[in-house]
């Protein structure tokens, strides 16, 4: 932690650099990933009139509803299906399947949407496709009407849910990605600065260790000196012989 505060304060400007691009990338993660809206519905089937009497209880008639509800599910899970409901409401994402939490033929819808009106549209027709597809089905199979089996919805979302859920997570992401690099970028560029000048500084104190030989330094200077002294204790003998020799 001391290395990066004293790599931090030397390279101030790296780490300023890093700040503003960690947050350009927070702000781009949000952007890239909005939160989405979601709704959910349960759809309950009835058994049909025959099948209850007069003054009975549809909700004690349920239990040979099951099959009918898994054929309303598998339909609402079709492409073709799929298709409709999401060229009515496009970017829309939505579940149909058995609640599993009730032992019934309850039908199980849960939609997920860029937009809170589009996850309401879409659950409202979804929701309305189960007593239509329904009413189709035994049409074509000539039920009478007193056999036929019906729905009801047993509860619907009144208002989307708003989920950041996976905005957090990218946003957190992004962010730790961006802190991590400029710690990292901080630390490095510091590191190669001082290096560097580490090698400027020992530079002109390897140069000057260099001398050539015979020429400066302790060694250089005595041969110099030992050599004008001989020079100087010959001079004395050679001027008689010179002299004698002019004569």
């Amino acid at each position: 932690m001391s290395d990066f505060l004293a790599a931090a304060g030397r390279r101030w400007y790296v780490l300023v650099l890093g700040v503003l691009l960690t947050a350009g990338l927070g702000v781009g993660a949000a952007a890239l990933s909005p939160p989405t809206y979601s709704a959910r519905g349960l759809v309950l089937l009835l058994p049909p009139e025959e099948a209850v009497g007069a003054g009975g209880n549809p909700f004690l008639a349920l239990g040979a509803l099951d099959m009918p509800a898994r054929i309303i599910v598998s339909f609402l899970d079709s492409p073709s299906a799929r298709a409709g409901i999401e060229e009515a409401v496009p970017s829309v994402d939505y579940e149909v399947a058995m609640e599993e939490a009730t032992r019934g033929p309850v039908i199980a819808i849960e939609v997920t949407a860029s937009t809170p009106g589009g996850a309401m549209t879409a659950l409202q027709d979804i929701a309305e496709a189960v007593p239509n597809t329904l009413a189709r089905l035994q049409l074509e199979l000539d039920v009478p009407a007193a056999s036929a089996v019906t729905s009801m919805p047993l509860t619907m979302s009144t208002e989307a849910v708003k989920d950041t859920g996976g905005t957090t997570r990218a946003v957190v992401v992004a962010i730790g990605t961006g802190l991590a690099a400029t710690v990292v970028a901080t630390l490095s560029t510091d590191r190669l600065a001082l290096r560097r000048a580490a090698r400027w500084r020992a530079m002109p104190r390897s140069r000057g260790d260099t001398r050539p030989a015979g020429g400066d330094g302790p060694s250089g200077a005595a041969g110099q000196a030992g050599d004008a002294g001989t020079v100087a204790a010959d001079s004395p003998r050679r001027a008689p012989a010179a002299r004698r020799r002019a004569r």
